[in-house]
């Protein structure tokens, strides 16, 4: 300061104002916050307040995704801190914004990662702005800024927050919120004078990861309807419509109202088959845009055909697709076609599902193996998907329990030989053999025959197990 302006400094305490004016949405609404202080800085008017703009509340959703299928979420806005001291001094205060975690869900703070940094205008925080020196840490752990602000001179940062998979944030009501807060300090010397302001971060539509198996085929209903997935005309090509059509009945004939899921990585993102064509995938169309269309494929796997399956309530689910992050919309009308759309809990994009039929093993075969005492049999089997670890077990009488042979099973699986209980005990004969996937689901069948192997016409040495 000059000497002009410390002498006044002597003379007396005069009161600084801080007030924050933000936008609270995008209607034009305003909300406002301030608070008075007290701070020795000069003569006359001369006080020490600012002012902090442009920090509208966010939202984040399944479609916010970072990049086409990406399973981050992100949004990026800006803060303009502007102060405006009224003096006639020309010297700089430090400006000293923190951003946190005030109130909230602790999940989404603690999920969402905030990016700051310095920008010339708030024009250049756009979703694909390249952060230059930036500041970053999660909300709940806090991020600071630091800059030098001279009297009428304004600081603009763009805020990009991220969550790194939408899962991280996932909720059984689907939504979480927190207010996040802005605390800036204006400083000079050994004065300084602080405001806070608040926002809110929320996210919404975004439930638990559900896990559907691909060992059965399915009826997909519209939720509460008797409006099921189907291909229309059993078209075979890509191209072919999904529509919606009333349910057939359990024991048709007619496949193509059946389809299945199959998340060959397990990372909850997989292909919806249809059964009447194989290598037919729902997929949506290669556009971001809500209510672009969906349709069967026969191209090879790419993100437009992977959904993930969100639980909304039990037995009840949504679809999202990865390219695009929108939700999968039915209308409950003859023949009206499936759409992707921006989910928003609305009943065209609530499904449940019901069972028509468990997918077998495609094979199961039983060949002979080892010499002697140490005969006995082994099982090959091969699936397309991953419904492991198996169970072989066979049984002595129709009316008699299944009883496990070789827990745990991976092909090619030995019974053991010698062979032991209860086999020994079921004496010579052949005997059903089935095996179960890890659901428990009876996924093949076979037999296994217990041999004796005799020393003489009226005696034997021991059993061995033949194919």
């Amino acid at each position: 300061m000059s000497e002009h302006i410390r002498k006044p400094i002597r003379a007396g305490i005069i009161a600084a104002i801080v007030a924050f004016s933000v936008i609270a949405g995008t209607v034009g609404s305003y909300a406002y916050w301030s608070a008075t202080a007290s701070a020795t800085l000069g003569a006359g008017a001369a006080t020490l307040s600012s002012t902090a703009t442009g920090w509208t509340a966010t939202t984040l959703g399944n479609e916010d995704i970072a990049s086409t299928g990406s399973v981050s979420l992100t949004s990026t806005g800006s803060i303009t801190f502007t102060n405006t001291t009224s003096t006639t001094s020309t010297q700089s205060q430090t400006l000293t914004a923190t951003f946190s975690s005030a109130s909230g869900d602790a999940t989404l703070a603690a999920g969402t990662t905030l990016t700051a940094w310095y920008v010339a205008s708030a024009a250049s925080c756009t979703a694909a702005a390249v952060p230059v020196s930036p500041v970053t840490g999660t909300w709940s752990a806090g991020v600071i800024v630091t800059r030098s602000l001279a009297p009428g001179a304004a600081a603009t940062y763009c805020l990009r927050n991220t969550v790194a998979d939408r899962q991280n944030i996932d909720d059984t009501d689907g939504a979480r919120s927190f207010t996040p807060q802005a605390v800036a300090q204006l400083s000079i010397s050994n004065f300084t004078n602080s405001a806070t302001t608040t926002s809110t971060i929320s996210s919404e539509y975004i439930y638990p990861l559900q896990t559907i198996t691909a060992a059965t085929w399915n009826f997909v209903k519209r939720a509460g309807t008797e409006w099921c997935w189907d291909v229309s005309g059993s078209g075979t090509a890509s191209g072919s419509l999904l529509i919606s059509y009333a349910c057939k009945p359990i024991g048709t004939a007619d496949l193509n109202q059946d389809f299945r899921f199959m998340d060959a990585n397990g990372d909850g993102y997989g292909d919806i088959q249809a059964r009447h064509t194989a290598a037919l995938r729902v997929a949506a169309a290669a556009s971001t845009t809500s209510g672009s269309a969906v349709t069967m494929i026969t191209t090879a796997a790419s993100d437009t055909q992977q959904w993930q399956a969100q639980l909304v309530s039990a037995g009840t689910y949504q679809f999202v697709n990865k390219y695009s992050g929108l939700c999968l919309s039915m209308p409950a009308v003859s023949a009206g076609t499936a759409t992707q759309v921006t989910c928003s809990g609305g009943a065209d994009q609530r499904f449940t599902l019901t069972q028509r039929a468990i997918v077998p093993l495609l094979t199961f075969t039983c060949t002979n193996v080892g010499t002697t005492q140490n005969r006995s049999v082994q099982y090959a089997f091969t699936a397309d998907y991953s419904g492991g670890p198996y169970t072989i077990q066979a049984r002595e009488t129709a009316a008699s329990p299944w009883v496990t042979l070789i827990p745990s099973a991976t092909s090619p699986a030995n019974v053991p030989a010698p062979i032991a209980a209860p086999l020994t005990t079921w004496e010579a004969g052949t005997y059903n053999v089935q095996i179960l996937n890890s659901a428990g689901m009876v996924v093949g069948t076979s037999s296994i025959s217990v041999v004796a192997q005799n020393i003489f016409v009226i005696f034997f040495d021991y059993y061995y197990a033949r194919c």
